[in-house]
């Protein structure tokens, strides 16, 4: 079963909502914000950093108090962001990824500190892309728990090594190590206990119910006509 690049995927939780309230809304500590007070902060800071796009939302009691959409979706040709507009989500996708498994952990189907190669049927190394953990034991440790916490000791990726070569950077659950190798090899125990694929999941547990109708791991065509350029400078 083909484990897709969670980094790459497209996450774009964009949903239309009513008209923008106007009304004060708390903060944390109590404090009043207006949404003028918000849409000034966030159009200064923007410009301080040259930032091209944003979208905030901002909930109280568990509702949308605040949502407004900053500058451009495409600045050559000065489109303005929409708040259904599909944004790059990058790793943000990481986090999504985990409360689907913690979900599968609620029900059982899974368990935060089994074996990862015990879900498989066959040790890891005997995966395919996966054949330069052999002769290095330390793949009997992996479990999920590692793999949401960034313990696993694996590199974030193997094609950023030097010599392209996937091998531990130190003992399993012995510190913090960014690592989307070790979500991808638990994107694949998910998929092999669950027998469905990570898109069947996400669309039945996470987009359907949260009604996240434009909201995707991977490109969707009814993305193209509204979407935004990555900018970087």
């Amino acid at each position: 079963m083909k484990a897709l690049l969670l980094i790459a995927g497209i996450l774009a939780a964009t949903q239309p909502l009513a008209a923008q309230p106007t009304r004060p809304f708390h903060t944390l500590d109590g404090r009043t914000l207006r949404p003028a007070d918000v849409d000034r902060t966030v159009q200064q800071l923007m410009d301080s950093a040259r930032v091209t796009g944003l979208a905030v939302a901002l909930l109280e009691n568990n509702q949308v108090r605040y949502l407004h959409t900053f500058g451009f979706r495409n600045v050559a040709e000065k489109t303005p962001l929409q708040p259904t507009t599909a944004m790059y989500g990058a790793s943000l996708s990481k986090a999504v990824f985990a409360c689907l498994v913690m979900q599968l952990v609620q029900e059982k189907q899974l368990d935060l500190d089994k074996p990862l190669h015990e879900y498989l049927g066959q040790p890891i190394p005997a995966l395919a892309g996966w054949q330069d953990l052999a002769g290095d034991e330390r793949w009997r440790k992996l479990t999920a728990r590692m793999a949401l916490t960034h313990t696993t000791g694996l590199p974030n990726w193997r094609w950023i090594e030097p010599d392209k070569k996937l091998r531990f950077k130190f003992e399993p659950g012995a510190r913090y190590g960014y690592s989307g190798e070790g979500l991808q090899l638990l994107q694949l125990v998910v998929e092999t206990a669950t027998g469905k694929n990570l898109l069947q999941l996400s669309e039945e547990r996470l987009w359907r119910p949260l009604q996240l109708t434009r909201t995707s791991y991977v490109w969707q065509f009814a993305f193209e006509a509204n979407y935004a350029l990555g900018y970087d400078e």
